[in-house]
């Protein structure tokens, strides 16, 4: 019986392997790129490793905390849990803001850190209150978040210090493009209780998180994994899918292939078949947005408390305390979507990044060394053309399936959006064989 085939092996593709070896599927897992994980992955850089990308998760991530479990991965070995916390510096005349979540049940425990929140006044900390209350009704699908704000009557403070910077952090698409539906999806998940808004921060190399765990499980189970190998063309008889065609020049049958690489790859491998050449036009016509990392190593003596604060007067807009993560003195700055730093090379960037942190952390001076990631196909636009864009996993080729964050599972493009689109893949291969 020929296996599976799962084209990709990021985080969906390695999601979706488990999930179909966990049911009895001999799987065959492909990846171009010499180490699996994805845009989610660790690379080596003058002799260390380090992630391709600073990434986050949320407490409200259970698809994805599901498929540690599964994997015998403790989340207190491979995260660092921490309560909701925003540390918000700003130049403008209002100063900083400090909101850290309460111990209250339920949606309470938003409603304390805000009535509690510092560098604003108590009669502000009210309106913000009720303008948070007012987030709770979902927005209109055609709706953009600028526009969302603005017809919720959110204070303009609490827009550019709260709303704003959480939308391109979890969007990766700045407000006034950014899809409100969306928005409010992320928003009602992970403000639901104080468990699903912590935050969780990678303590261990990515690929020590997900990719290195799931591929010892998947080769337990006789899974066959194959990196460096980049699928040519399918292979289609009558409808069917029947296998991949690698460029390598190899054949591999199969009935039923999973497509789990980006939507751009994907859209190559689906245009040259009648059967889904609209589909990958579809696909195509989602926006490829950048995320940038740069990161910064200072003396390891250098902290930082919280370790995650956010900036909003330069290139960075969030910077992460690696210490945390066994990297002591390494801060990550992280630039989420579009802007004008596209525009400076690595060297004007970093020096543009150091400045802004010694305007906070004078002390600091500058680091001893530097780099920078850029990611320039990080996630899709999160618009809200694009909610209409997205795919659910089966297609008009019989056998044929999509798995990855684009697919249309109302997240943005994150790592829980992977692993849940993977999931609904497998049970949607389940359903059509029973």
């Amino acid at each position: 019986m020929n296996p599976i085939v799962i084209v990709g092996a990021g985080w969906a593709g390695l999601s979706a392997a488990v999930e179909l070896s966990a049911q009895g599927h001999a799987v065959s897992l492909l990846e171009t790129a010499t180490v699996s994980g994805g845009r989610a992955r660790s690379v080596r850089h003058a002799g260390r490793t380090f992630d391709n990308g600073q990434h986050l998760l949320l407490g409200a991530y259970r698809e994805t905390r599901a498929l540690l479990d599964r994997l015998g991965v403790p989340e207190e070995d491979v995260f660092a849990r921490m309560p909701l916390e925003l540390l918000m510096h700003d130049d403008a005349p209002n100063g900083h803001l400090h909101i850290r979540a309460g111990r209250l049940p339920g949606r309470l425990h938003l409603a304390q850190g805000l009535l509690g929140a510092a560098g604003i006044a108590l009669p502000e900390r009210w309106r913000w209150l009720r303008a948070a209350h007012r987030l709770r009704r979902p927005p209109p699908a055609t709706s953009t978040v600028s526009a969302w704000l603005e017809a919720t009557a959110q204070p303009p403070r609490m827009r550019r210090q709260v709303w704003e910077p959480l939308c391109l952090a979890a969007l990766n698409t700045p407000a006034r493009t950014a899809a409100a539906s969306v928005f409010h999806r992320v928003l009602d998940e992970a403000l639901a209780n104080r468990r699903q808004s912590a935050l969780l921060i990678p303590s261990r190399a990515l690929g020590r998180v997900l990719p290195e765990p799931a591929q010892a499980y998947l080769r337990a189970h006789g899974a066959d994994i194959r990196h460096g190998s980049r699928v040519k063309h399918l292979l289609v008889q009558g409808g069917s899918v029947s296998g991949v065609a690698l460029r390598s020049g190899d054949i591999i049958p199969a009935t039923t292939v999973i497509l789990a690489c980006g939507p751009w790859e994907t859209a190559r491998l689906l245009t040259p078949h009648a059967e889904t050449s609209a589909l990958a036009a579809r696909i195509s016509r989602l926006q490829a947005l950048p995320i940038v990392t740069v990161y910064l190593d200072y003396d390891p003596e250098i902290q930082m408390q919280p370790a995650m604060r956010g900036l909003l007067d330069g290139p960075l807009q969030w910077v992460f305390d690696r210490g945390f993560g066994g990297e002591p003195g390494v801060i990550a700055g992280v630039i989420s979507g579009p802007g004008p730093h596209r525009a400076l090379d690595n060297a004007a960037l970093i020096d543009a990044a150091v400045r802004q942190l010694n305007r906070l952390f004078p002390e600091w001076g500058r680091p001893r060394a530097s780099w920078v990631i850029r990611e320039q196909r990080a996630t899709f636009a999160a618009t809200p053309d694009a909610e209409t864009l997205r795919p659910a996993p089966e297609t008009a080729l019989k056998g044929l399936w999509l798995a990855g964050d684009y697919l249309s599972t109302g997240l943005p493009a994150t790592l829980e959006s992977a692993v849940r689109s993977a999931r609904d893949c497998a049970g949607s291969i389940a359903a059509s064989s029973a």
